[in-house]
């Protein structure tokens, strides 16, 4: 006799015509260690089989019922497989994924923001001059050293200039809100690369000294 007795027959009951379930070891011809014969029809049975399907024979009321077996269903009696949420590295995996994402849009963005600003081609374009008189402003880092390289150039040119420190207070406040009326940056919050030069109203970013000297001599 099977082990999981998972399928049951669908019956038709011949008075009422309802459909009932009934398990297959109670009325199968499958055969046990205790067994026994159908009074009806002799059959040979499973001591536990309630029901001939042969011919009818009801063990429980002792008397044959002619039902109808309408339909045979399987119904797994193995508890189907505990669902369990991700589990612990799951979950480490995906969140850490997620913070890697945040982290490369936020680098696109700040890429983005720069590049506008930046790359092999000088920016500059014009506003209103600081001054009446012809002048070299130089807004950049001591640490930086695209700063450092272009004043060791105008020192060695002998040109005169004025270098602020863009981390000084005030300093940015300054030359920003010049950049973005030049239409250099798109807000004062924008991110650009240094040395920024302001040359008698000519705002550059990352100039050379030929770039500089060219817009400090045009008239």
């Amino acid at each position: 006799m099977p082990d999981d007795f998972s399928e049951h027959l669908v019956v038709r009951c011949p008075d009422c015509k309802g459909e009932f379930e009934i398990n297959r070891k109670l009325a199968s011809p499958w055969l046990g260690e205790n067994q026994k014969n159908c009074p009806g029809c002799q059959s040979t049975h499973d001591g536990e089989v309630v029901f001939c399907l042969k011919c009818g024979y009801d063990y429980e009321y002792s008397r044959v019922t002619k039902i109808e077996v309408v339909r045979t269903e399987k119904k797994s009696s193995t508890p189907p497989a505990e669902t369990r949420p991700m589990d612990d590295w799951g979950g480490i995996l995906f969140w850490l994924l997620v913070a890697f994402l945040v982290s490369f849009v936020c680098v696109l963005a700040d890429d983005y923001s720069s590049s506008a600003v930046s790359g092999d081609a000088v920016s500059k374009a014009d506003v209103s001059p600081l001054y009446e008189r012809p002048y070299i402003v130089v807004y950049g880092r001591d640490r930086c050293g695209n700063t450092q390289h272009l004043l060791s150039d105008l020192n060695g040119a002998g040109v005169e200039y004025r270098y602020e420190i863009v981390d000084e207070k005030g300093v940015t406040a300054i030359f920003k809100p010049r950049l973005v009326d030049a239409g250099l940056l798109r807000s004062a919050n924008q991110q650009t690369s240094l040395p920024v030069v302001d040359v008698n109203g000519t705002m550059m970013i990352s100039p050379d000294l030929d770039d500089v000297l060219s817009a400090y001599q045009t008239p």
